[in-house]
C-alpha cells in the first residue's frame, strides 16, 4: 500500500485486492448491488479486481462525478485504499496509549497537498482525527526549500476535531544528500515556522 503505484506490484498487490475485495463485501452486501453502482452486470464481490492506471482515470473529470460508473468504481478504490493506511493508524495510536497511559499518539498522515498520484495521497483523513487514540498528525512543509510556511495539511479538519497538526520541516539545514542540493539555513527555518502561525485560520490544528 505505498505510494507511488506499489500497490500493483508483488504481495502488495495481493493484499491490496484482497482488502478491495472485503471493502466491497462490506459497502455493497450483494453482486447486484456492485453492478449496479458500477455498471457491469459481470462483476461480483468474489470477481471485482483492482482497477489498473488507465482505469483509475475514471471519467476523466477533474472532479469526480459519483453517477458515472468509471468514478464511482474509482471512488471505492481510493475510498479502500486509504481506510487501510486509516485503520493501521488507529490500530498503532491504541497500542500506544493502550500500552503507555498519557501519552499522545498519531503519525504521518493526512497529506492533502502532495505533488504523489492519488494512490500516494492520504488526504482522507477524518475518520483518524475522529478516533479517541489519535491526538495528532504530522506532515511536512509543502515543498523542499521554500519560504511559505505552508504544511501539506489541511488545517479546519484539526480545528473541528480538536486535535493537533504538527509541521515536520522536512528541510536540509546543514548538510545535503546530493552534491549540489540546495540546503536550508537556520533564519530559512525560522522564516517557515513563523509564516505557519500567521496563516489566516492560526496555522496549529
Amino acid at each position: 500500500f505505498a505510494a507511488k503505484g506499489a500497490a500493483d506490484e508483488g504481495i502488495q498487490a495481493q493484499l491490496t485486492a484482497r482488502a478491495v475485495c472485503r471493502y466491497l463485501r462490506e459497502k455493497y452486501g450483494s453482486d447486484a448491488a456492485l453492478q449496479k453502482a458500477w455498471g457491469d452486470a459481470d462483476v461480483t464481490l468474489g470477481t471485482a479486481t483492482v482497477p489498473d492506471a488507465t482505469a483509475r482515470d475514471g471519467s476523466g473529470l477533474f472532479i469526480r462525478d459519483m453517477s458515472d460508473p468509471r468514478d464511482r468504481r474509482i471512488d471505492d478504490y481510493y475510498d479502500c485504499y486509504h481506510r487501510e493506511f486509516e485503520d493501521f493508524i488507529i490500530d498503532f495510536g491504541k497500542s500506544v496509549k493502550t500500552a503507555l497511559p498519557g501519552c499522545l499518539a498519531g503519525g504521518y498522515y493526512g497529506y492533502a497537498v502532495l505533488g504523489y498520484n492519488p494512490s500516494g495521497m492520504t488526504a482522507r483523513f477524518e475518520r483518524a482525527l475522529a478516533s479517541p487514540w489519535i491526538d495528532y498528525l504530522y506532515a511536512t512543509v509543502s515543498g523542499n526549500h521554500r519560504m511559505d510556511g505552508l504544511t501539506r495539511h489541511l488545517l479546519s479538519p484539526f480545528h473541528r476535531f480538536g486535535k493537533l497538526s504538527s509541521m515536520e520541516a522536512d528541510d536540509r539545514i546543514h548538510t545535503a544528500f546530493f552534491p549540489g542540493q540546495q540546503c536550508n539555513n537556520v533564519i530559512i527555518q525560522k522564516k517557515n515556522f513563523v509564516s505557519i502561525f500567521r496563516l489566516p485560520d492560526g496555522g496549529i490544528g
